[in-house]
C-alpha cells in the first residue's frame, strides 16, 4: 500500500510539474511575442538586382507579434526563387515582399492560379467591357467578337466564347484592390482558356474588337447554342419592326 501511495504521489507530482512547465513556457512565449513563425531570410549580403537563388534563402523564425504582412512566409519560398532584389539586403535579414520586383511577383502568382489544362492569355478589350472599373478577377464573362464580315463592309457581332474566368484586370490579380482601368479606348484583361480558345482569342482581337459580357456568378451552365451572329441588317430590320409595331399600337385617330 505504501509503495502504491508513493508511486501515485510521484505520478501526481510529475503531472503537476509538467503542467507548470507548459504554463511557464506559454507565458514566456507570450512575453516574447507569441508563437514563432517561419519566414524567408537571406543568407548573405545581396546587391540590388541580385537573383534570389535557393542557396541564398533560408528559414528564420520570428515571434508572431512581430510578423508583418510584408514578410515573405517560408511556404512562399518557391514564389521568390529566380526573382531579383530591388534593394540591398544584408545577411540574416528577413525578406520582405517590397524587396522583390513587383511585376515578377505578379507573374509568379498568376502562374499559380491557372487551372490544370488551362492557359492564361491577355487580350485587349473595349474599354466599356471593364464596366467602368467594376470588372474584377474571379468574374466570369462571355466574349463577343465585333468585326467586318469577310469580303464585305457589313459588320458582324458573334459570341466567341462563354463562361470564361477572368484572372487579372489591368495587371491586378487581387479582386479587392482598386481597379486601375482608366478611360482609355482599350483595356488589358487576362483570362483562363484552353489552347484552342486562346488561339481563337488571339486571332479574333487581330481582326476586330472584343467585348465582354458579365455573367451572374451562379450562372455556370453552358448554353445549348451560342446564337446566330448579328449583322447590320439584323439590327436595322429589328429596329424597323419595332417602329412598325409602335405605329400599329397608336390609335388611328391620333396618327
Amino acid at each position: 500500500m505504501k509503495l502504491r501511495a508513493l508511486l501515485l504521489s510521484l505520478l501526481v507530482a510529475g503531472i503537476g510539474a509538467a503542467l507548470c512547465f507548459a504554463a511557464f513556457a506559454r507565458v514566456r512565449r507570450e512575453a516574447q511575442g507569441g508563437e514563432p513563425v517561419r519566414v524567408v531570410a537571406v543568407t548573405r549580403d545581396l546587391a540590388p538586382g541580385a537573383v534570389l537563388t535557393r542557396d541564398v534563402l533560408a528559414v528564420r523564425t520570428i515571434p508572431r507579434a512581430y510578423v508583418e504582412e510584408r514578410h515573405v512566409p517560408f511556404e512562399d519560398t518557391e514564389t521568390v526563387v529566380g526573382l531579383r532584389a530591388v534593394s540591398a539586403l544584408r545577411a540574416g535579414e528577413a525578406l520582405l515582399w517590397n524587396d522583390v520586383d513587383d511585376e515578377a511577383i505578379a507573374a509568379a502568382r498568376l502562374a499559380a492560379v491557372i487551372g490544370e489544362g488551362r492557359r492564361a492569355v491577355t487580350v485587349r478589350v473595349h474599354a466599356t467591357s471593364a464596366f467602368t472599373g467594376l470588372l474584377r478577377p474571379g468574374d466570369r464573362v462571355d466574349v463577343l467578337h465585333f468585326a467586318p464580315r469577310l469580303g464585305s463592309e457589313e459588320r458582324v457581332t458573334a459570341q466567341l466564347l462563354e463562361n470564361v474566368l477572368v484572372l487579372a484586370v489591368a495587371g491586378t490579380l487581387d479582386p479587392s484592390s482598386p481597379s486601375r482601368c482608366g478611360a482609355t479606348s482599350a483595356q488589358q484583361v487576362t483570362v483562363a482558356a484552353t489552347v484552342d480558345e486562346a488561339q481563337r482569342l488571339v486571332h479574333a482581337q487581330s481582326t476586330g474588337d472584343l467585348h465582354l459580357v458579365l455573367r451572374n456568378p451562379d450562372d455556370v451552365e453552358p448554353m445549348l447554342s451560342m446564337g446566330d451572329p448579328v449583322t447590320d441588317a439584323d439590327v436595322l430590320v429589328a429596329a424597323e419592326r419595332r417602329r412598325r409595331r409602335a405605329r400599329s399600337d397608336v390609335p388611328s385617330s391620333i396618327r
